[in-house]
């Protein structure tokens, strides 16, 4: 969706724009959900339409299973709620 210069205009007035730049959408990369999650965690995935995870929702999990310490850095509604909440449930 394209954004009518006007809008920035406006919300810019005063400052100073640095850099602008578009960055293309990409598809999303995706792991199945780990065989020893909860079956009624599973069943609640379901029913909100979630099958798999995102790679990183995955990492986390895995690297939690190994008892290791996680940081993990995305964009803005990645994922990365579930992927700190799913090792706990």
């Amino acid at each position: 969706m394209a954004v009518g210069t006007a809008l920035w205009d406006d919300l810019l007035e005063g400052e100073e724009v640095a850099h602008v730049a578009g960055v293309p959408a990409a598809a999303a990369r995706t792991a199945a959900l780990p065989d020893d999650l909860h079956a009624g965690v599973r069943d609640a995935l379901a029913a909100h339409g979630l099958s798999e995870l995102y790679i990183h929702q995955r990492a986390v999990w895995d690297a939690a299973a190994s008892g290791e310490n996680v940081v993990v850095t995305t964009g803005t509604a990645s994922g990365k709620s579930l992927a700190f909440n799913l090792p706990v449930l």
